[in-house]
C-alpha cells in the first residue's frame, strides 16, 4: 500500500503536511490536550517544525520535530501510520505531571543553576540579538539555566534578553556564576580516543572519519575533552587550567580540533603552523559528517606552550 500511494504523498508541501498531522492531532486527543504546532529556532539557525502536546494541569510537554516525519511520508509512509508514531513518542515520553519554574523567576534561586555552552557567532546572529552573550574568539558564550526533576530528568531553559531584564542583572553576573557553577553542574571528561569510543555506544560520539584522519595523518596520543554528559561539552574549554594539565602530561603546544559543539580533539603540536595545517580536515568533517546544527566552527585553535593561552587560527 505505501509505494502505491507514493506519488499522491508527495502532492502535499511540507507546509500543507504539518497543517494536516496538526488537525488530525488534535482530532486524536480531542478535548482533553492541547496541540502546539511552533517554528523553533536551533543552533546554528536551523529552524524546525515543533509539535507539542499539553494535558490537562501539565505545564511540561515533549516536543517531536515533524521534518524527518515528513521525510518518511514522503518516501511513501501514510499518515496514520505517521500520527501513530507521533502519539507512541509522546505517551512514551509524557511526563503527566507539571514542572514548577516558580524558582526561574528569583534569580537568587536561579543562579544556581545558570550554565553556559559555546556556539558559533558567525551562524548564530539572528539568535544573539535575542540573548545574552560574551564573545569569546569566534564564537559566543551563551547561558541556559539547568533544570533537574526526579522523573522528568535534567533539562535546560534558554536564558534571554527578557529574563535578564526581569533579573535586573548583566552578562558578567550571568558569567561570573555560570563560571562558578560548571564544574559541578557539568564535570570535565578529558580522555584518550580508545577509552572514549569504549564509554559511548549510542550516544553522541566524535565522527569516525576525524579519528581515522588525524590517526592516519600522525601517530600521536589524542584526547577528547567534553562533560560528563557528553552534551555541549565544548565549552569545557573555558574551565580554567583544563589545557594547562594536558600540555604538561604530552610536553607539548596544542592543536584544539572542534569536533562538534559537544567535543573537541586534543592532539600535541610542534606549532601553531602544524596546528593550521588541520583546518582543511575540520572543515570537511564539519560539512559532511556533522549534523548542521550540532556544528561548533571550521577553525582550530592553539594551546602554545609557553605562553599558555589559547589562540584562534582561522578558518578554512
Amino acid at each position: 500500500m505505501r509505494n502505491q500511494n507514493r506519488t499522491d504523498h508527495k502532492q502535499l508541501t511540507q507546509q500543507d503536511f504539518v497543517e494536516q498531522a496538526e488537525k488530525a492531532l488534535r482530532k486524536a486527543v480531542g478535548s482533553d490536550a492541547d496541540v502546539s504546532v511552533q517554528k523553533v529556532c536551533k543552533n546554528n539557525g536551523i529552524i524546525l517544525t515543533g509539535v507539542s502536546i499539553f494535558g490537562q494541569e501539565r505545564n511540561v510537554s515533549p516536543t517531536v520535530y515533524l521534518e524527518s516525519y515528513y521525510e518518511q511520508y514522503l518516501q511513501g509512509e501514510s499518515m496514520e501510520e505517521i500520527l501513530e508514531e507521533i502519539l507512541s513518542c509522546y505517551r512514551e515520553h509524557d511526563p503527566w505531571l507539571s514542572f514548577d519554574t516558580g524558582f526561574f523567576v528569583d534569580y537568587e534561586l536561579a543562579k544556581e543553576h545558570i550554565a553556559y555552552k559555546l556556539i558559533s557567532r558567525e551562524k548564530n546572529e539572528k539568535l544573539l540579538e535575542e540573548i545574552p552573550y560574551i564573545p569569546y574568539l569566534d564564537l559566543a558564550i551563551t547561558f541556559f539555566c539547568k533544570i533537574e526533576h526526579e522523573e522528568l530528568g535534567c533539562g535546560a531553559i534558554q536564558v534571554r534578553n527578557e529574563h535578564m531584564w526581569m533579573w535586573g542583572v548583566t552578562r558578567e553576573q550571568l558569567l561570573e556564576d555560570a563560571k562558578r557553577n560548571m564544574p559541578t553542574l557539568y564535570p570535565e571528561l578529558v580522555c584518550t580516543m580508545p577509552e572514549l569510543l569504549k564509554s559511548v555506544e549510542k550516544e553522541q560520539e566524535v565522527p569516525q572519519e576525524m579519528i581515522e584522519e588525524v590517526e592516519k595523518a600522525k601517530e600521536i596520543a589524542m584526547y577528547v575533552v567534553t562533560n560528563a554528559y557528553k552534551s555541549y561539552g565544548a565549552a569545557v574549554m573555558l574551565y580554567e587550567g583544563i589545557f594547562d594539565g594536558l600540555s604538561e602530561r604530552l610536553k607539548s603546544s596544542l592543536a584544539i580540533l572542534p569536533s562538534s559543539v559537544h567535543e573537541l580533539i586534543v592532539l600535541p603540536v610542534r606549532s601553531k603552523e602544524e596546528a593550521a595545517s588541520l583546518r582543511d580536515m575540520v572543515h570537511e568533517i564539519n560539512t559532511t559528517r556533522v549534523e548542521p546544527e550540532e556544528v561548533l566552527t571550521d577553525s582550530v585553535y592553539y594551546y602554545g606552550q609557553d605562553v599558555r593561552t589559547v589562540t584562534l587560527l582561522g578558518k578554512h
